[in-house]
């Protein structure tokens, strides 16, 4: 049988975190949260993967507003992904409300859950 070799992978992430982590963290909830995108168990969920903390390590060097902005669209991807896996009845309508928020409509309906944005 034919031995394997694994080449070592170098990622250059240094091991470090931003001190604005905790910040983030807290920023990125209150943008979830204006817009209505979770209901309290997937808050809860959302709060515990720490879905910040990869780049606030990838990019522990940037300033305040260039982690935030960072951070809001990879959380935002995160969970845009997820949404779109387990909701596949209601991929196409979806993508076309994200199309509209992308297009500068943020006003969701009384009471609408803004999904998956």
């Amino acid at each position: 049988m034919a031995k394997i070799i694994y080449q070592e992978l170098d990622i250059p992430i240094e091991p470090k975190i931003s001190p604005l982590a905790k910040e983030c963290q807290e920023m990125c909830e209150l943008l979830l949260d204006k817009y209505n995108i979770f209901d309290e168990g997937m808050r809860r969920h959302f709060h515990e993967r720490k879905l910040i903390f990869y780049s606030t390590r990838a990019y522990h060097y940037a300033s305040k507003e260039v982690l935030q902005i960072i951070t809001n669209i990879n959380t935002w991807a995160f969970i845009f992904d997820d949404y779109i896996e387990t909701h596949h009845n209601e991929r196409e309508e979806t993508c076309e409300h994200v199309l509209q928020i992308g297009y500068g409509n943020l006003s969701p309906k009384e009471g609408e859950m803004m999904r998956p944005f």
